[in-house]
């Protein structure tokens, strides 16, 4: 087999293993989050004011939410028309990365193997687990730069089209989609003063172009907030994220840094392997300065410009960032990714041994991790000893193309135990979907128009998604809960059984004849963001609590 049907049988193998994802539950608390800010919008049929749990919402544009709501329209509103658009997107990435790659190389084979790079990327795979905002900007920010370079090698009318996505990327996170383009082909002007390319790029009819969905958004956001609305939109979103004080959680200047390496983590030995080799050729004993820079920027490739620009002066500009979150990460991957391929295909050229002994070392390095978390949380122990011969088998039949391979298959597998044995095990941990089942038993629950809860985040918004009810806290909104319960005699409560004992005495307090009807109850952990040590079966236990299912009658 040779290395082009190599990478396409793998890049098919990804795109199999995660469609195991699409009915799966979603994960509280961004992604549920989404699903019912979408809901509301089906359910009061207004797609231009964005509310969440029946409150207006600012924290992000609108057209993620326009996306998704096609797709509830679709398919219902459920998992699967959730997390599809999710894998459309990650299948459109890279085939773009693909068309762009080429574009630059000429070469099928680094371009196939950018596209699946990026498919098996932990930064893509974090972003199918728990589909946000961030995995529909990285598209856009990728179809960005792709139509770029069309505009420079091809047609100068595919500019037009990159300041269509820079416009719906604006709608989509804010003003990101138009720095990292700045950053990135405004650098590259810079350093090459090559100003015809100003020219060429059409500035002003492109700003035009950007300019219609954000004024278009900007109006809406007046309506619902005032002036605040387009502010925090255009400025405070975005660039408070470097001074404000409320998204000031702490400077960390190597936060991004690490974080850019697990994204990669699936290449990441060869990645330094090929980056402490290059320092040597650049570097030479010398010290950094403009003048050394320069000598830098004329060993890079001029058409590569522009992609170190977007991935490593994008990542220096981001590590400044007072508000630290791991997705702002992934949106200089792609360009990564791209290089990253044609770093690894250059060197089994000229550098065969050395990339090969890093190869195998990642290698080793991830199935060591698989073999000793299955170990560690014998979590069907069984079943990854199969994934384990399934692994075997993938050797036998890809051995011409093993160095390769082994990486690749170490990571597929990796990925399709986590899908189908560690996410079903976790999510069974956040019980929206398992309490809406058992409610849909109750003809009463029906008539509730709001869904009362005690002692449960309110962020955890899978029980508004899952059961299709707005939620209001019962400690902030007693005399509403009392009120409801006096006119119909019944009431739904979902409760943190620690609580159970003392809301049982005040409501006996305040009803002398009510009846408490246990109907459920459920483990509950945080699976967000989950500990190893809950993995191990003894150490479980004292990392759960209960909510309790009550039905009060009167």
């Amino acid at each position: 087999m040779n290395q082009i049907k190599l990478f396409s049988f793998f890049i098919i193998l990804f795109l199999l293993v995660y469609l195991f994802y699409l009915p799966q539950d979603i994960l509280d608390i961004d992604s549920t989050q989404y699903a019912e800010i979408t809901r509301e919008m089906i359910q009061n049929n207004e797609y231009l004011k964005i509310r969440d749990n029946g409150r207006k919402y600012l924290d992000k544009p609108i057209m993620t939410f326009w996306i998704l709501s096609i797709s509830f329209k679709l398919f219902g509103i459920n998992n699967f028309a959730y997390r599809f658009p999710a894998y459309v997107m990650a299948i459109i990435s890279i085939v773009a990365i693909y068309k762009l790659t080429f574009l630059l190389y000429k070469d099928r084979r680094v371009a196939l193997f950018a596209s699946l790079l990026y498919l098996s990327s932990p930064a893509l795979f974090t972003m199918l687990t728990s589909p946000i905002i961030d995995i529909y900007l990285t598209t856009f920010v990728i179809l960005i730069f792709t139509f770029y370079y069309y505009g420079i090698y091809w047609d100068h009318k595919y500019f037009y089209l990159m300041y269509i996505f820079i416009g719906i990327g604006f709608i989509t996170k804010g003003p990101i989609s138009l720095v990292l383009p700045i950053v990135a082909i405004g650098g590259n002007i810079l350093f090459t003063r090559n100003w015809e390319l100003l020219k060429k790029l059409k500035i002003i009819q492109g700003m035009v172009i950007v300019l219609i969905p954000v004024s278009f958004w900007c109006y809406w956001l007046y309506i619902d907030f005032g002036i605040y609305g387009p502010y925090f939109f255009l400025f405070l979103q975005s660039f408070g994220r470097f001074f404000s004080k409320i998204y000031d959680t702490g400077w960390d200047p190597f936060y991004f840094y690490f974080t850019f390496l697990y994204s990669i983590l699936h290449i990441s030995v060869p990645f330094l392997v090929i980056l402490f080799d290059k320092r040597k050729v650049y570097f030479r004993g010398q010290s950094f300065n403009l003048e050394f820079a320069k000598t830098i920027f004329k060993k890079i490739y001029k058409k590569d410009i522009v992609l170190y620009l977007w991935s490593f002066l994008a990542l220096i500009l981001l590590s400044f960032s007072k508000f630290r979150l791991p997705q702002y990460i992934f949106w200089v991957i792609p360009p990564s990714v791209i290089l990253i391929s044609k770093w690894i295909i250059d060197y089994l050229n000229l550098r065969p041994e050395l990339i090969k002994k890093s190869l195998l070392i990642q290698t080793l390095f991830l199935s060591t991790l698989f073999i000793l978390f299955v170990i560690y949380s014998e979590l069907f122990f069984t079943y990854g000893i199969l994934v384990l011969f399934c692994f075997s088998l993938l050797l036998f039949f890809l051995r011409k193309e093993l160095v390769l391979s082994l990486p690749l298959i170490s990571v597929l597998l990796f990925y399709f135990y986590i899908i189908t044995v560690v996410y079903p095990f976790l999510i069974h941990y956040q019980p929206a979907f398992q309490i809406r089942e058992l409610l849909k038993q109750e003809e009463e629950f029906k008539e509730l128009p709001l869904l009362y809860t005690h002692g449960i985040p309110l962020s955890h918004r899978s029980y508004s998604f899952y059961l299709e009810k707005i939620i209001r806290p019962f400690v902030l909104k007693k005399d509403g809960f009392y009120e409801f319960l006096t006119k119909n005699k019944f009431q739904y409560l979902i409760i943190d059984k620690n609580l159970y004992s003392a809301f049982k005495e005040e409501i006996q307090q305040k009803f002398k004849d009510v009846r408490i009807q246990i109907l459920g109850q459920y483990p509950v952990y945080k699976v967000s963001k989950p500990k190893l040590k809950f993995f191990h079966p003894k150490a479980r236990e004292r990392y759960l609590h209960y909510v309790l299912v009550l039905k009060l009658e009167i």
